[in-house]
């Protein structure tokens, strides 16, 4: 693969955690990618504040998205787990890159990777929320600065930081 990438490992008691950003505006990088399960996106409302969904009776808050169905386009995918999970729409999307993530768990030599493609986007309509058909409850959704959401959800260090950086470019590109 010839992609450049960012990388950022958290070490916990049992397992590792192992995040691999590949920074990119082309579709056709997707190639390189054997496992794109996951569509997540940045979605920021008119103040620039960035949606975030948290599971019921979780503190966690992630950037909400979630899994390509089979034969699904990837595109189709984000606008319709945006709107199943946050209740929004979107205009003006763009790709920022993709992010392999790898899971290792140490006691039971148990691996998990896979690979998510993270946009950024326009929030075009908030919607009244509705239940989540994965979850079958309504889902928390709230609004947060991006450094809010970099640092203190996501906290991916170099990653976060270079995202911060991604979405701010899209800010100005996008006035």
């Amino acid at each position: 693969m010839s992609l450049k990438f960012i990388e950022y490992k958290r070490r916990m008691k049992s397992k590792i955690m192992h995040y691999k950003f590949y920074p990119t505006n082309e579709l056709l990088d997707s190639k390189y990618f054997d496992n794109i399960r996951k569509v997540r996106c940045i979605a920021l409302n008119d103040e620039n504040l960035v949606c975030m969904v948290s599971h019921d009776g979780i503190v966690y808050w992630m950037v909400p998205g979630g899994t390509v169905e089979d034969g699904e386009n990837p595109i189709l995918a984000l606008k319709r787990e945006l709107q199943e999970e946050a209740d929004i729409e979107i205009k003006n999307y763009k790709l920022i890159g993709f992010l392999e993530i790898e899971f290792i768990n140490h006691i039971t030599r148990f691996v998990r990777k896979h690979t998510e493609m993270w946009f950024v986007a326009k929030i075009a309509k908030i919607l009244p929320q509705t239940k989540d058909p994965a979850t079958g409850y309504i889902l928390a959704r709230d609004f947060f600065d991006v450094e809010e959401m970099a640092y203190k959800f996501q906290r991916w260090g170099k990653i976060s930081k270079y995202m911060i950086e991604l979405v701010r470019k899209y800010q100005h590109d996008n006035i």
